[in-house]
């Protein structure tokens, strides 16, 4: 039994890719024509390995030492789109640790996906991991299984024309969602103290949800420094560090996913919290 499920993304299974999800190609001559010679990622190429089973890693699962690892599951945050993986807080929480590691986490995620893929992880005959790190996504996600299939479903998705009533529903329905994440969040306390296994858990922000005050106990983490004062569309080193390479529209606003600072601040905050725990 493999230690996760396949990913619903099959168009990723066992890919090397040079753009991923939303850092297309597209965008990316975009950026180099409107930001020009100070965007950092100018000229970086950022390769995308996705495994058999789909997820962004260096490797295949069977070929993890379960002996000593961490499982890192979420959404695009954990997967590190628009960074490079050496970059990523799963490769450098593991580098510095000392320690192997799996990264259950795809694009869009849900937190449904996130229990699926622990409870499977969970069901293997594999030694446990020493500690799980959660990047809870947006609990305005959800994922389907439709003839034993996973489907995503996220805000603004176009696919799955069959789900798209169903999910409108779901998205009015605040206390079901709200009452649903707490009741997955149990589930997944409570497997890992059965298991004596650690758990870290962490949000960046949450969509339309009332989150802070309906889920106590998550730790916060900034997407970007709180004192940011220069312009980022002069300023390198703000979108070297802040943004992602797929940062869309500076003047609207419009930045894509979190740099370097983000990745490091998980790291940072991991390890605190490891300390202390």
């Amino acid at each position: 039994m493999s230690l996760l499920l396949k990913s619903p993304y099959e168009n990723e299974y066992s890919k090397v890719e040079p753009f991923f999800h939303t850092d297309t190609e597209q965008l990316y001559h975009k950026n180099v024509r409107s930001i020009g010679a100070a965007w950092p990622w100018l000229g970086k190429p950022i390769e995308y390995r996705f495994n058999s089973y789909g997820y962004r890693m260096d490797k295949e699962l069977a070929d993890v030492d379960t002996s000593n690892y961490y499982a890192f599951f979420g959404c695009s945050f954990a997967v590190g789109t628009g960074i490079p993986l050496r970059d990523t807080y799963a490769y450098r929480i593991a580098k510095q640790a000392n320690v192997d590691y799996i990264n259950g986490a795809i694009g869009g995620g849900s937190v449904e996906f996130v229990l699926y893929n622990i409870s499977q992880l969970f069901s293997t005959d594999a030694t446990k991991p020493k500690a799980i790190i959660i990047n809870w996504p947006e609990l305005t996600r959800t994922t389907y299984w439709v003839d034993d299939t996973l489907h995503s479903y996220l805000v603004n998705a176009t696919s799955d024309k069959f789900w798209e009533p169903a999910y409108k529903q779901f998205l009015c329905e605040e206390s079901h969602i709200n009452n649903r994440f707490t009741m997955i969040r149990k589930t997944v306390t409570a497997l890992c103290k059965a298991y004596n296994t650690k758990l870290y858990e962490f949000t960046t922000h949450q969509a339309d949800i009332d989150f802070n005050t309906k889920h106590t106990g998550i730790n916060s983490i900034n997407i970007s420094p709180p004192d940011i004062t220069e312009n980022p569309i002069t300023s390198p080193v703000i979108l070297g560090r802040v943004y992602a390479r797929d940062i869309h529209d500076i003047s609207k606003h419009q930045y894509g996913h979190p740099g370097l600072f983000f990745q490091e601040e998980v790291t940072k905050s991991f390890f605190e919290w490891l300390k202390h725990g």
